[in-house]
């Protein structure tokens, strides 16, 4: 509790201020974000369906193809941890549908796919290069939500390197109270 009230996803979010902070469901579809979240990877209140999943906005958006510093490497690695993420939804309707889109319209993602990589932690440093501040230096922790274990809050902890976090806080630009939430969990 605080103030007498219960602490919840919203508090939770709010507290990453200058860290990039998202909650997840397993299949990567980004339900409530940070502004921090929103000034580095773009405002997701703006996107709609598929354009708010992270696998695809990999694949299928050019800005995030430009600031993902070796982006190869990171996409063959998020195409193993998506495919450990989703295993449960195999053979369901919707998951074949969408992976048959990714496939259909991604040749990296259909050649990666087929070879059938697994991979369960996603907790690498990461390296971007954002239009406006240049290069940051991340490392993604994922923390599973008690009450609600198909959700994942995943945090983008800036590192030393490249003065990451000196970085985000101007891109934030001394947002005090940083919480753009499209939907309430």
């Amino acid at each position: 509790l605080e103030g007498g009230r219960p602490v919840g996803r919203r508090d939770l979010l709010d507290a990453f201020l200058w860290y990039p902070a998202c909650v997840i469901n397993p299949c990567w579809d980004v339900l409530a974000w940070n502004t921090a979240c929103a000034c580095v990877f773009g405002d997701y209140a703006s996107k709609q369906g598929q354009e708010r999943n992270t696998i695809w906005r990999l694949f299928f958006d050019p800005s995030w193809r430009e600031q993902v510093v070796d982006w190869e490497r990171e996409a063959r690695k998020a195409v193993a941890i998506f495919r450990f993420n989703t295993r449960q939804y195999v053979g369901e309707p919707w998951f074949d549908q969408f992976v048959a889109e990714l496939v259909a319209g991604s040749s990296e993602f259909a050649a990666w796919w087929a070879q059938h990589d697994i991979q369960v932690r996603h907790d690498e440093r990461k390296v971007l290069h954002h239009p406006t501040v240049g290069r940051l230096v991340i490392q993604p922790t994922t923390l599973q939500l008690v009450g609600a274990p198909e959700l994942r809050l995943v945090v983008d902890m800036p590192l030393a390197e490249e003065d990451t976090l000196q970085k985000l806080q101007r891109l934030v630009g001394g947002v005090q109270r940083g919480i753009d939430m499209a939907l309430v969990i």
